[in-house]
């Protein structure tokens, strides 16, 4: 909340309450003929592992022609979870990194568990393998 906004005028002896909200919606303009389907671009994002200043990050590729939200992402090796839980967006044709918790050394394969966000707000939840480069 910003700030409590003056009581108007014709509210004197009545029970109300009044809120201001301060909201920040995310827009995106597509220009007609870009290929691809928007709905289905974000099950199609691959992953691999990639070296990186402090350890092995989980890197998202991303061929579409559209922008993908990442929510979070869990990197399963052998049973034992690497979550990234802080998201990011992917740019058209462009790669990510997502830093996973306890990941220091490289992996040849493993289950990448992933949300993206759909153009209407929706989280998906889409299941894929890991890509050794």
């Amino acid at each position: 909340m910003l700030e409590v906004p003056p009581i108007g005028k014709d509210a004197k002896g009545n029970n109300y309450i009044q809120l201001a909200y301060r909201s920040q919606l995310k827009f995106f303009f597509r220009p007609e003929g870009l290929s691809g389907n928007p709905k289905a671009a974000g099950a199609n994002v691959s992953w691999s592992i990639a070296k990186a200043d402090q350890g092995y990050v989980l890197r998202g590729t991303n061929d579409s022609a559209f922008h993908i939200s990442i929510a979070g992402a869990t990197l399963t090796v052998g049973g034992k979870d690497y979550p990234n839980q802080q998201g990011g967006m992917i740019p058209p044709k462009s790669t990510f990194d997502y830093k996973l918790e306890g990941l220091n050394k490289p992996v040849a394969s493993g289950k990448i568990l992933y949300q993206w966000i759909n153009d209407f707000g929706s989280i998906t939840t889409t299941e894929s393998k890991l890509n050794s480069d």
